[in-house]
C-alpha cells in the first residue's frame, strides 16, 4: 500500500448544464501552482473524504491477524467429504487471544444460503492455533451446484475502534462436488 488515503481538497463547482457534481477534489498541479512536478497522485485506498475504495477490502483481508486453513491437502483425489469441515484458525496477533471474536460460518449452493450455525472458538493464544471442525450436513447435494463455505469472524461486543459484528476476518472455500457426492453416496447407499 503506497498511502492509506488520497490527500485532496473539496473545491465548490459553479453551476453547469454539463454537469450535476457540484464538488469536485483538487489535487497536486491543479491549482495553478508553478513549478509543478507532477509528483501528486491519488493513490489510496480511502478518498478524500474517508469513504472506502474496493481496494480497501482487499487490504483488509491481506492484512488481516486471523488465518483459516483447511486441513485437508486440496490436490488429493481420495480425500472425503469430512476433510471440509475442519479447519485450522492461527491467531497472527501478537498480544490478544481470540475470545474477542464470535465465529460464524454459512453453506451456501448455488449462491443462496443453505446451512449457517455459530461456533465457540477455543482459546487460541498469540501466535498459536488450533483445529476446529464445521457440524455443517449436506442434504442430497446436486451435481450441477457449486457449494461454498464463507466463515466469518466478528467483534463480539463493541470497542473504540468498531461497533459490535464488524467484520475482523473472514474466508470462502469452494466445496468440491465430487466429495459432496461421495460422501452422500457412501452414507445413503
Amino acid at each position: 500500500m503506497w498511502e492509506f488515503m488520497d490527500k485532496a481538497i473539496r473545491k465548490k463547482n459553479p453551476p453547469s448544464s454539463f454537469s450535476n457534481d457540484n464538488e469536485s477534489f483538487l489535487y497536486g498541479g491543479d491549482f495553478g501552482d508553478k513549478p509543478y512536478d507532477a509528483m501528486a497522485a491519488l493513490g489510496g485506498v480511502f478518498n478524500p473524504d474517508r469513504q472506502p475504495y474496493p481496494s480497501a477490502d482487499e487490504m483488509k483481508k491481506a492484512y488481516q491477524e486471523i488465518s483459516i486453513i483447511p486441513t485437508l491437502d486440496l490436490g488429493k483425489k481420495d480425500m472425503d467429504f469430512i476433510g471440509f469441515r475442519s479447519y485450522y484458525i492461527k491467531n497472527k496477533h501478537f498480544f490478544r487471544p481470540v475470545n474477542f471474536l464470535l465465529f460464524s460460518w454459512e453453506l451456501s449452493e448455488n449462491g443462496l444460503p443453505i446451512e449457517q450455525g455459530t461456533l465457540t472458538l477455543p482459546a487460541i493464544l498469540p501466535r498459536n492455533q488450533s483445529q476446529i471442525e464445521i457440524p455443517f450436513k449436506m442434504h442430497n447435494p446436486n451435481p450441477t451446484s457449486e457449494y461454498y463455505l464463507l466463515i466469518k469472524l466478528t467483534l463480539k461486543e463493541s470497542t473504540r475502534w468498531a461497533p459490535a459484528g464488524h467484520l475482523v476476518a473472514f474466508q470462502q472455500i469452494a466445496i468440491s462436488n465430487e466429495s459432496l457426492l461421495q460422501e452422500y453416496t457412501t452414507k445413503s447407499g
